[in-house]
């Protein structure tokens, strides 16, 4: 009875272990180190283990880099430590191949021998039981429990306990993936739309500079326009001048001249056969003879030419 119900108890931690790690926080977040301290802690006081520490592959899965291990006899944190394959190449394919390593005695199991000078004896180590950890077909890391200077053999509720605390870190990693890859999309998007409106910024001031232009553009056809047809006119009212002027001249050229005949035309009418004179004349004198010899007088009267100085004239 003693033992059930021990199990029991051990069970109800486990499962409120559980569901601590699964609503912490750092899964959302993907904050693996928190969700790592958190783990081993938890883990170490509540089951009595003194050394718990979760590991992650590198990238090229050659190493395994611890994020942390909790201490229970001195209740403290520590990280850093690296285990490279070319140093563990059995005990790496071992992890690679094997859903958990659960070794009740590791100096005598053939899958952890590789660790017994370098890890296990150095930091007193009697039992170990590794969670592989892993995100679909992708290795990611472990979780390891460790018991220092005393036997242990592991339960499979306990090795059960060991995955699921593996799956919650698998978990909080993809969440970190998928945050990264939201932060990426944010940062693409901010600066697309921050590429969107300097374009509009450009194309708007582009677009105000063509308008300023265009407007600038039709101001001087405009004035174009008023200068042609300001030149267009001054040429008509030039060659209208130029009409007019010779239309002047030519008409003024005869009137000169009939003017300046007028006076001679006048009195070689007057003094003409028919002229009045002669009319007047014949009326008089009623002799052909005397008006001939009348109008040969005066004729020659009228043919002599008589000069004055200015002096004289005035």
């Amino acid at each position: 009875m003693e033992s059930i119900e021990s199990q029991l108890q051990v069970a109800r931690i486990q499962q409120k272990v559980v569901a601590m790690v699964s609503s912490h926080p750092a899964i959302l977040s993907g904050d693996i180190k928190s969700l790592a301290q958190f783990i081993t802690k938890t883990v170490a006081q509540l089951l009595n283990i003194e050394r718990v520490g979760v590991w992650i592959f590198n990238d090229n899965k050659d190493e395994l880099i611890n994020i942390d291990i909790y201490f229970l006899s001195t209740q403290t944190h520590t990280e850093g430590a690296i285990l490279r394959e070319h140093e563990f190449r059995e005990e790496f394919h071992y992890l690679v191949t094997e859903k958990y390593v659960d070794a009740n005695d590791p100096y005598h199991d053939p899958r952890t021998k590789g660790f017994i000078e370098g890890y296990l004896k150095p930091n007193g180590i009697t039992s170990m039981l590794d969670g592989v950890i892993r995100m679909g077909e992708e290795l990611i890391g472990t979780l390891c429990f460790e018991h220092v200077g005393v036997k242990h053999t592991w339960e499979e509720d306990e090795i059960i306990f060991c995955s699921q605390l593996g799956d919650q870190i698998s978990l909080a990693i993809s969440n970190k993936k998928k945050n990264l890859v939201t932060e990426a999309l944010l940062a693409s998007e901010a600066k697309l739309k921050h590429l969107n409106e300097s374009l509009e910024s450009i194309v708007q001031e582009r677009t105000s500079n063509l308008e300023k232009s265009h407007e600038a553009l039709e101001v001087t056809i405009s004035d174009l326009k008023k200068a042609q047809a300001q030149l267009v006119l001054s040429e008509k009212m030039a060659s209208l001048g130029q009409l007019i002027s010779g239309i002047a001249h030519e008409i003024n050229n005869p009137i000169a001249a009939i003017q300046a005949s007028n006076q001679n035309l006048k009195q070689t009418l007057n003094f003409s056969a028919g002229g009045r004179f002669h009319i007047d004349l014949r009326l008089f004198l009623k002799n052909e003879e005397l008006i001939k010899l009348a109008s040969h007088f005066l004729m020659q009267v009228k043919a002599r030419r008589i000069s004055y100085t200015g002096r004289e004239r005035i």
